[in-house]
């Protein structure tokens, strides 16, 4: 059995990887490729394209690098029919992976997707390429019954974040720290973590930590964080998540996880003008935050674009410092959004329902 996965940033790297992991446990044998990057080799899959050198975030970035997309739609297009895989698990990334799926002429196994796109936000008619899926697999509660009036059947297994971060996750250090979550992304951390830092001047007895990303030049966090202005370390958002008293955290998967720690959070997003302007035409969902949008009303504060400013995040983590009645409301709406995900198992579930779907 041959199996291929298409992933296409940091995110889909670690959720892919622990597939991968999982359905190795299950099948030895199966041999897996993947467009993905060094997690999912680690897990042991066969890297064809590593995501790292296609990530383009935002409108205007993806206008300029039209041309490569193209290129690497048909290189994705190829490298399909040259393995002749039994079964294609496209992970995330829609905008790339679909057009890869719709390109695909000769392909006559199994596929399905993993982390359904998010069509409820901006683009219900984009759940119509779903329909040919096999399965589709969402890891948000509400997705399964709003696809349904799309006509397409998904599943909700579980959100993967309940096999990562364990329910008693979180030990705040004798020291006050306020994590910096900026993004993995260069233009998100060079558009954020300026704003970020300057806020943080305003807690001086608090340990400023930022989170960096090793999937970034190591130059880029030297010249935007100002020598002893704050710590950085690279790839272990976790650990410091588990200490933190409170965070700065670049809206997207990182909201949920910090909201899973335990940890307060003020959500901060910042994109071109351009990007802006087109989210705006098309996004049709009253929050940015997936902690907003599990809860379906508003948990954690937003500040968005105009809104995304040092003063305003300055004062909304006042906020939400020890002895404030904002800080006990959504450290206890936070366990309320766990409830909400599930329990952990996410990775094996998903195995097992591949595994079963190709068996038969």
């Amino acid at each position: 059995m041959k199996i291929f996965l298409l992933a296409g940033e940091a995110s889909g790297d670690l959720h892919g990887s622990h597939l991968v992991a999982e359905l190795k446990l299950l099948h030895p044998d199966w041999e897996i490729i993947a467009w993905g990057g060094p997690l999912m080799q680690k897990a042991g899959a066969r890297i064809l394209s590593d995501y790292r050198d296609r990530a383009y975030m935002g409108l205007w970035e993806v206008l300029r690098h039209l041309r490569s997309i193209r290129r690497y739609i048909q290189q994705a297009q190829h490298d399909i029919d040259a393995e002749q895989p039994n079964a294609l698990v496209f992970i995330d990334n829609p905008g790339f992976n679909l057009r890869v799926w719709k390109s695909l002429k000769a392909f006559s196994g199994k596929a399905f997707y993993y982390i359904a796109p998010k069509a409820w936000a901006w683009n219900a008619r984009r759940a119509q390429t779903l329909v040919a899926f096999d399965a589709v697999y969402g890891i948000l509660p509400f997705e399964p019954d709003w696809f349904a009036q799309q006509d397409v059947r998904c599943t909700y297994i579980g959100n993967p974040l309940m096999d990562q971060i364990p329910e008693q996750a979180h030990q705040e250090s004798k020291e006050p720290i306020l994590a910096l979550l900026p993004g993995s992304r260069k233009q998100e951390v060079e558009s954020l973590l300026p704003l970020m830092l300057e806020a943080a001047r305003s807690f001086p007895e608090y340990r400023v930590v930022v989170a960096a990303t090793s999937a970034l030049d190591p130059s880029l966090y030297q010249q935007l964080i100002p020598k002893g202005s704050a710590e950085t370390h690279f790839d272990l958002t976790y650990e410091l998540l588990a200490e933190a008293h409170m965070a700065l955290v670049a809206s997207g998967t990182a909201t949920l996880e910090t909201a899973l720690f335990q940890v307060p959070q003020v959500v901060v997003y910042k994109t071109s003008a351009l990007t802006y302007w087109a989210a705006k035409l098309f996004v049709k969902i009253p929050y940015i935050s997936l902690v907003n949008l599990v809860a379906q009303k508003e948990v954690v504060p937003e500040l968005i674009q105009h809104h995304c400013k040092a003063s305003g995040m300055v004062q909304a983590l006042r906020a939400l410092e020890k002895g404030n009645p904002a800080r006990d409301t959504q450290l206890r709406e936070y366990q309320a959004i766990r409830k909400a995900l599930g329990g952990p198992g996410v990775n094996k579930r998903l195995a097992d329902s591949i595994s079963k779907a190709l068996s038969l």
